[in-house]
């Protein structure tokens, strides 16, 4: 899970926020506009974190955008928005949806990030619980088998890279949004 706190780079924001619709539905307004935009922030976040993510490893934006979910949290205290964040989850990603290969006499070779490819003599990919996926046994030949996973959307944005150009998508977005959220809420009064 990656979570990025708008509070941090946008404290005169919030505060201009504040001022501009404080009076405004007893802080209930910058409280709407500012869980407005970050939400919007998120969701331009969330797509461009799949190109991102595409970039660094080796899956395409739709698998990426399947596995993630946004959450966005905006709070108020003493007649306004206090804080902001947009967390990033998601379940781990199946082997498969990255590169990989199978040959028909076993094993598999996986590209999960971009240049760093491996081999997996005991792997094979057959369909054993529905759709075709990575699989590996687990006690040798006899026993039950294992799906195999790549790293989840959380993990993939903890990448270091990711999280800069992230920081900077998002935060251009929610500048961007805050101002339509003040013009249509004042406009609606």
């Amino acid at each position: 899970m990656s979570m990025i706190r708008i509070e941090d780079v946008g404290q005169n924001t919030l505060d201009r926020v504040n001022k501009v619709l404080g009076a405004v539905g007893n802080g209930g307004a910058a409280v709407r506009a500012v869980y407005q935009a970050a939400k919007r922030a998120g969701e331009r976040g969330r797509t461009e974190a799949s190109r991102f993510a595409g970039a660094e490893y080796t899956i395409g934006s739709g698998g990426f955008l399947a596995h993630c979910k946004i959450k966005v949290n905006a709070s108020g205290g003493g007649g306004g928005a206090s804080s902001v964040s947009i967390v990033f989850a998601g379940s781990v990603i199946p082997l498969i949806e990255f590169n990989t290969h199978w040959s028909k006499g076993g094993g598999l070779t996986t590209t999960v990030k971009s240049g760093s490819t491996a081999t997996l003599a005991h792997a094979f990919a057959a369909p054993v619980y529905g759709a075709t996926q990575a699989h590996e046994h687990k006690n040798g030949t006899t026993g039950g088998v294992e799906t195999l996973y790549g790293p989840s959307t959380g993990q993939m944005m903890q990448n270091d890279k990711i999280i800069q150009q992230m920081d900077k998508v998002i935060s251009e977005t929610f500048e961007q949004r805050i101002d339509h959220e003040i013009s249509r809420i004042l406009a609606g009064l």
